[in-house]
């Protein structure tokens, strides 16, 4: 593999950043505490005759945890979806430029997303909302995700400086 090529690819392996490595591992525990609470779940209604009470509330609100702090994550690593229909055709500069604008736009698209979750989060918080069963509120549900938002907006931001930033000078075309 030539060194345009090998320079195009994504970021692959551990996190080596404190905060990205934190939510990895945070996304981590909301999965395994899912689990935990889906088999608590299903053993006490199949053994015991009794479910477990509020579990449902509770994996609901671990999976929202589990997918927004793994968000960041996956942005620093581009491992979403791409469409590489014309990479055989594309210069590497090309494909570094089109990958730089797409964090670019997926920063964007994620910071005009933020104001209207704070808004909702707040309005959460001055209504009471809270869980039907277990009366969790649901206010700092939706703070949390509007912090895992911005941490992954600026991920992205960054993602991009960076592919920016690693461009070589050759391969204009």
């Amino acid at each position: 593999m030539s060194e345009d090529n090998r320079s195009v690819r994504p970021a692959r392996g551990k996190p080596r950043a404190g905060l990205l490595r934190v939510l990895n591992w945070l996304s981590g525990a909301a999965l395994l505490s899912m689990m935990v609470l889906m088999t608590l779940d299903v053993m006490g209604r199949e053994l015991l005759g009794r479910p477990l009470v509020g579990a449902l509330e509770l994996i609901e609100l671990t999976l929202v945890v589990a997918v927004f702090a793994a968000l960041p994550m996956a942005s620093w690593r581009e491992d979403h979806i791409v469409a590489d229909l014309f990479d055989p055709i594309l210069s590497p500069f090309v494909k570094r430029i089109l990958r730089a604008f797409g964090c670019l736009l997926a920063a964007i698209v994620f910071a005009i997303v933020l104001p209207t979750l704070w808004k909702l989060a707040k309005r959460s918080e001055s209504f009471g909302d809270t869980t039907p069963q277990l009366g969790l509120p649901l206010s700092w549900v939706i703070f949390v995700i509007c912090a895992l938002c911005a941490i992954t907006s600026l991920t992205f931001l960054v993602r991009a400086v960076v592919v920016l930033r690693d461009a070589p000078e050759k391969n204009w075309v």
